[in-house]
């Protein structure tokens, strides 16, 4: 078979389904998956209740699990995770009907056999007793699910991958984890102090007992409604109370009413707890609280002893308070960023109402200011912490980075150079001994406005306990407020007033220039975050400026890793790890916690999104996280540290990555590098061996939320709705884009989305290239191609669809470009050169539209390309309209020389010469709207004189050629003259000579297309809106014999498009338009009769072809039973809403294609093009050669018609309308050269061989039909007089020549004859046959000038092989 294309105005195509599949709307506030294919096509394949999403999804065994935050996929009922089976296309909810929140990401574990989901739920559906939280275990074989051996995590699960051996799950997210303090092996020589000041209860541990609680004189603190009883309305009273539960030291709430207690104190706190005392005064007490943490009203989950035993439990929003009079209070402690206060709502009670004893708000270990003043008394304390400083000191007030608060601190100023320092010491009141992690709290220099001037500080603690101090160096350059690690290990406070000290002055080795001499030293608070009451480990101090965390860190955050293999046992990665079970990512975790700032409040928003093992010693993380020393949002670990990448990161979130040999590839929302060096809009690649950022293209205008990989092209998946080429050009993808990695540029993604696209996965575990999608989708089509798309056998008989790889744009440059992209075409064409009816506006054309082209075989590379022509431009250059397009790798390359500016409609190959014609214009080329290039040469013919209009610019719409090697091409459209010669709308041009001659002399006005008739193809027909000695016709006949026109019957308006059947005269189709709409009628050699089609007003009809069948169907009266009439343009109709071609047998219409343009809006087919010249409705019994293609279309009274699709596009190959045009252009080999192998002429030979052509030469040419003889068979022309009926009388004789007759030749092609084989010849290509040199063949048939059929006798073997390789 040829090669086939199809080209027109439109972003995406799909064979037209009668249920109106391809062009139907889709809900967009459901999430929609799809199946994309190995050739990017999708097909939909279920749907999430509205409000829904998808975002994750694995394969394991002969089921796909698809996971997000959905109650309901295709009216199955599941939650938030879902199965389902491809071979049946169903969906299934798993055991319980899934879990109970939304799932993040999944995990497929094929040598387990299970699945493994993570993401910001409890458990399952059912009940998720026993589950931690956020990860839960899925077995397919018993359809249950279980807890992972850790129990699950403390916070949302993001990312679930394997490492690199599959040894064990790594997990990324938001989510703290504690592992067990300290070495294996004990310290002796600490000795720990017991502070008989801490209170005592069963309600509390020696860890909680351990906080020192805030003092809360001069926080805000109400309550209410309060009780009016004498003595039981002041909530102060129970803040430290003094007595005995009774008035004075005891609050009630009024009498059978919720109450509500809210402490603000309006600046930052580490609060770990709340401690309550239950008042028995009277009877009355409180039996159920929550607590919301302020300012991010958040229900705090709380962990608390069950008092009198070891059970440790949870609660949240109801949470029991002991009414055991024995408990004197009890300690709740929960995991919070940085607050400024609590709500307690207090909603159950005993007796009359609610009450309290004791309320206090507990830290996460002990505090001081370096403001005195700030220093209250802690309740139980022998004496408030305090501070005292060493020369001098200036109090400041300043922001804090929590809106609405404020924090005092010291400032001092010290000379650059001074072997002196000013100092402050902090004695801070430590409750008890244990396990401390130590932090200075640096004020951010932006807030204070002293970046420059800020320095490094040496931070010296005194653990007691007889240990040595431990000196520290900081920085204290950090841009925002830092909690900076100084310490970590065992603390003992001395006695009597329990207090530990720590000094701050001015590093040994500053750093910093200082402004005006003088550095700037910070003083505010320090913290002392308790771990363990354990004290048998050796302290560290943080060893660096930078605070980075060491093996002996205890938290860690976003990275947990588990075992497959070996996994410990009773392990809760909720509560305290055992420290047996870390691993080297262990240590990331720890790097993460201490890098964010080492507390729970630095950590608030990061999260890891993204894990990517790279090697056993090397891990990628990215997500949304800035350290303190400026690594942002991605990192490595590596050699058992985490690093930044180059440039210190990116600018902005990661939300997913995917690795390609040494290329990591990174999409997210961000537009560079985080030190703003390197450009890179959403997407970059990383060279890992290099360490080195690269762009892809100019990037994407939106946020990419996922990235897959398929045969070497990336799949990048978002809320974008532009590739960019550059800063100033740009390619239109609606949330799908892929990205050839060989190559280096944004190509086809396969299908057209409109909406948002927010996943992309492997549809398998084979290495199959089909991919599952999702997002939320509005309209779809199953192919996306920016103008073109090529079509060829596919499987089970159905057309193959290839869009067009590369990607076309629809920007330009100058103003006068810009503005032809926003009309329609004819709009801005000429004006019209007839005075009647004026041909109907076309389609809208915004570019990218291609609206023609031609195949054609690069001699010196033997490849055959696709030149295209149209109206766009080639991004990242500056071809417009005119272009090269190879399909074996991709690319779009212009021609070498000036570029065209302006649209270009027809083009044609005779030779080596290509024929260009639309509206435009091109420097050095006298003119405008038709040029010639030299393919061969590489040169535009600067020496053809050009075309005028009687005003404005001339316009080109049909270029046409007698045969290949033809001396004379026709040229029509809308024009006054060519080269001075006076040729109203047509003209002929000899190339050679460089002359024109015109058509006769009464006819001309705007010709859309020509077409040809007669046995001989004698006859020309002129179809538009025609001017003919002073009358307006729309169709026109024109022969050479006498060189007159005559018009051809009456038809309502201006023909659009016109198709010949057979090249009988008395059988002709036209489309047009009228003021009423559009019409199409059927000439039967005498008159014109309307042809009553379904179709609506608004449908512009550009193309009329009669196409073969494969099968027969019933004939009709005005249609052969071997054939139908394809119909093309942009139409819409009573029994369906949009098509852009359609079939009809002569009593029925069939929608065939389907077109849209990136919006959704309606697009059209303008051509069609191919490889070969011409077609025959017969059948020939020559099969061999696989040329058929076999196309279902399902009818409305249930009949199936078998179309050869191949044999539809031969006929638009010969009978090309000026949409259709071109054909593979050959150049006889010279005897002294070998010939390449023209493989790409195979399927050209293979037709014309197998399925036969005329032994007279025939006509080809662009945007006609082409007339072929075949005397094998009776002439179906109709009779001399019928169609001198039609053309007037006028019809050429056989055998008379001039420039628009056949050259007839005697040679017979059927032969028979001898011949040998000069050179071998590999003969690999479809229906070729092998060659050796000196090789005995017959030559079966010779009409192709460049491939023969031939046969070896000795192994009856047949096929065809060069001519040029025979003697």
């Amino acid at each position: 078979m040829g090669k086939v294309a199809i080209a027109g105005s439109f972003a995406g195509l799909d064979l037209y389904s009668s249920d109106g599949g391809p062009s139907a709307s889709f809900d967009a506030t459901t999430s929609t998956i799809f199946l994309r294919s190995a050739d990017g096509g999708l097909s939909p394949i279920g749907s999430t209740n509205a409000g829904g999403s998808v975002v994750a999804g694995c394969s394991l065994g002969d089921s796909f699990y698809f996971a997000g935050s959905f109650s309901s996929v295709s009216g199955q009922n599941a939650a938030n995770i879902v199965s389902y089976n491809p071979s049946t296309s169903k969906f299934t909810a798993l055991a319980g009907g899934g879990l109970d929140g939304a799932v993040e990401a999944i995990y497929c574990d094929s040598s387990s056999k299970s699945v493994w989901a993570g993401g910001a739920f409890h458990g399952p559906s059912s009940g998720a007793s026993g589950y931690s939280g956020s990860v839960a275990v899925y077995t397919p074989s018993s359809n249950s699910w279980a807890p992972p051996g850790f129990g699950g995590l403390s916070g949302p699960v993001m990312s679930i991958v394997s490492n690199t051996d599959s040894s064990s799950l790594l997990f990324g997210g938001s989510f703290l984890t504690s592992y067990q303090s300290g070495s294996t092996t004990p310290n002796n020589n600490v000795t720990s102090v017991s502070n008989p000041n801490v209170p005592q209860s069963s309600g509390s541990t020696p860890f909680s007992s351990s906080l020192v609680p805030f003092p809360l004189g001069g926080a805000e603190i109400t309550a209410g409604p309060s009780s009016s009883r004498a003595g039981l309305g002041d909530i102060n009273a129970i803040l430290c109370p003094s007595g005995e539960d009774g008035p004075g030291s005891t609050w009630f709430g009024r009498e059978g009413s919720y109450n509500t207690i809210i402490i603000r104190n309006f600046q930052a706190m580490t609060a770990r707890g709340i401690r309550l005392g239950n008042t028995f005064f009277d009877g009355q007490s409180t039996s159920v609280f929550c607590v919301t943490s302020i300012p991010d009203n958040r229900v705090l989950t709380l962990r608390y002893n069950v008092p009198g035993s070891s059970e440790t439990r949870t609660c949240s929003d109801e949470c029991p308070l002991s009414t055991d009079p024995s408990v004197a209070f009890q300690d709740f402690v929960f995991e919070a960023d940085s607050i400024t206060g609590v709500l307690i709502n207090l909603k159950e009670w005993a007796k009359d109402g609610v009450g309290l004893h004791l309320l206090q708000l507990l830290s996460d270990g002990s505090f001081a200011s370096a403001v005195s003043s700030d220093n209250a008394s802690p309740c139980y304390a022998p004496g408030p912490s305090n501070a005292h400083a060493t020369g001098s000191w200036s109090q400041a007030t300043v922001n804090t980075d929590i809106p609405a608060t404020v924090q005092t601190v010291l400032t001092s100023n010290v000379a650059v150079g001074s072997t002196t320092s000013p100092s402050v010491t902090w004695n801070v009141y430590t409750s008890a001994s244990g396990q401390y992690e130590v932090y200075l709290i640096v004020p951010g220099c932006i807030n204070m406005q002293d970046c420059d001037s800020r320095t490094s500080v040496d931070v010296t603690i005194n653990p007691g306990g007889s240990m040595s101090p431990i000196t520290t160096t900081v920085s204290e350059q950090n841009p925002q407020d830092a909690e900076v690690l100084v310490y970590k290990g065992p603390l003992v406070p001395s006695t009597p007033d329990y207090t530990i000290t720590v000094r701050l002055a001015l590093a040994a080795n500053p750093t910093g220039q200082g402004v005006g001499g003088q550095y700037t030293l910070v003083a505010g608070r320090v913290m002392m975050k308790l771990i363990s009451t354990d004290t048998s480990s050796n302290g560290t101090s943080t060893g660096g400026s930078n605070g980075t965390a060491t093996s002996n860190s205890r938290r860690g955050f976003g990275i947990y890793e588990w075992p497959l293999r070996n996994s410990p046992s009773n392990v809760n990665a909720t509560g305290i790890i055992p420290n047996e079970t870390e691993t080297s990512l262990t240590t990331a975790a720890f790097n993460l916690y201490s890098g964010l700032g080492n507390s729970t409040s630095s950590v608030s928003g990061a999260r890891i999104e993204s894990i990517v093992p790279y090697t056993s010693d090397k891990t990628f993380l990215g997500g949304r996280f800035t350290l303190r020393d400026g690594t942002a949002n991605i990192a490595q670990f590596t050699s058992g540290a985490l690093s930044a990448l180059a440039n210190q990161g990116l600018n902005g979130v990661v939300s997913s990555m995917v690795l390609y040999g040494s290329t990591l590839f990174v999409g997210g929302s961000f537009n560079s590098t985080a030190d703003n060096s390197v450009s890179l809009r959403n997407i970059a690649a990383y060279n890992v061996g290099s360490n080195q950022w690269s762009a892809l293209g100019g990037g994407l205008d939106g946020p990419v939320s996922s990235l897959g990989l398929s045969d070497g092209h990336l799949s990048v998946v978002g809320n974008f709705t532009r590739t960019l080429i550059t800063s100033s050009t740009a390619l239109n993808a609606a949330g799908l884009a892929s990205w050839n990695i060989a190559g280096g540029r944004w190509t086809n993604s396969g299908g057209l989305l409109v909406g948002k696209i927010s996943s992309v996965f492997n549809a398998t575990t084979s290495n199959d290239n089909k991919q599952y999608i999702s997002g939320s989708i509005s309209m779809y089509l199953k192919y996306g191609a920016d103008g073109a798309a090529s079509i060829s056998n596919g499987e089970s008989g159905q057309p193959a669809i290839t869009p067009l790889g590369a990607r076309l744009d629809g920007s330009t440059v100058s103003t006068s470009e810009r503005k032809r992209w926003l009309l329609s075409l004819r709009d801005i064409l000429a004006p019209r050169q007839s005075a009647g009816t004026p041909l109907p506006d076309d389609e809208a054309a915004p570019a990218p539209s291609v609206l023609g082209g031609v195949f054609w075989t690069n001699t010196t590379t033997s490849r055959q390309v696709m030149i295209i022509g149209g109206n766009f431009t080639v991004p990242g250059t500056t071809t417009t309209s005119l272009a090269i397009y190879d399909p074996s790798d991709e690319s779009v390359v212009g021609l070498q020389g000036n570029q065209v500016d302006g649209v270009i409609r027809t083009l044609l190959i005779v030779g080596s010469k290509l024929f260009v014609g639309g509206e435009f214009t091109l420097q050095g080329v006298q003119g405008q709207s038709f040029a010639v290039y030299d393919l061969s040469s590489q040169l535009w013919d600067t020496g053809i004189s050009g075309l005028t209009a009687s005003s404005g610019q001339p316009v080109v719409r049909s270029i046409t050629s007698i045969s290949d090697s033809s001396t004379t091409v026709i040229v029509a459209g809308s024009f006054a003259s060519a080269g001075g010669v006076q040729c109203n709308g047509i003209c002929a041009l000899d190339p050679n000579g460089r002359t024109w001659t015109a058509l006769g002399s009464n006819a001309g006005g705007d010709i859309e297309t020509v077409s040809y008739a007669g046995s001989n193809a004698e006859i020309l027909l002129a179809a538009g809106s025609l001017n003919l000695a002073g009358s307006t016709v729309y169709i026109a006949a024109y022969t050479s014999q006498n060189q007159s026109w005559t018009p051809v019957g009456t038809l309502p308006g201006p023909v659009t498009a016109l198709g010949v059947n057979d090249r009988n005269q008395s059988s002709l189709f036209a489309a047009g338009q009228t003021s009423s709409g559009a019409f199409v009628s059927h000439w039967d050699g005498s008159q014109w009769t309307s042809i009553d089609l379904p179709l609506s007003a608004s449908s512009n009809i550009t193309q009329l072809e009669l196409v073969p069948l494969q099968e027969d169907h019933e004939s009709k009266s005005i249609i052969e039973s071997n054939r139908m009439l394809w119909i093309s343009g942009s139409l819409s109709g009573s029994n369906f809403t949009r098509a852009s071609s359609a079939l009809y047998d002569g009593q029925n219409l069939y929608p065939y294609l389907v077109t849209s343009s990136a919006s959704g809006d309606a697009g059209s087919i303008s051509s069609f093009f191919h490889s070969f010249s011409t077609f025959d409705f017969n059948r020939r019994k020559f099969l061999a050669v696989g040329v058929v293609i076999l196309i279902s279309i399902a009818l409305g009274a249930g009949i199936v018609f078998l179309l050869g699709l191949i044999g539809i596009l031969w006929a638009l190959f010969s009978r090309r309308d000026d949409r259709s045009f071109g054909q593979d252009t050959v150049v006889e080999d010279d005897d002294s050269v070998r010939p390449s192998s023209l493989l790409a002429h195979v399927n050209a030979a293979a037709r014309n061989t197998i399925l036969g052509t005329p032994k007279n030469d025939y006509y080809v040419h662009k945007g006609e039909d082409t007339i072929v003889d075949d005397h094998a068979r009776p002439s179906t022309a109709g009779s001399q007089p019928a169609a001198a009926a039609m053309a007037g009388g006028a019809v050429t004789a056989a055998g008379e020549h001039n420039a628009l007759t056949p050259v007839t030749t005697t040679d017979e092609h059927d032969v028979n004859r001898p011949a040998h084989a000069r050179y071998s010849f590999d003969g690999t290509g479809e229906g070729e046959l092998p060659l050796t040199s000196g090789q005995q063949v017959v030559v079966l048939n010779d009409q192709d000038p460049t491939w023969w059929f031939v046969r070896d006798n000795a192994t009856q073997r047949e096929g065809i092989v060069p001519s040029a390789y025979l003697a």
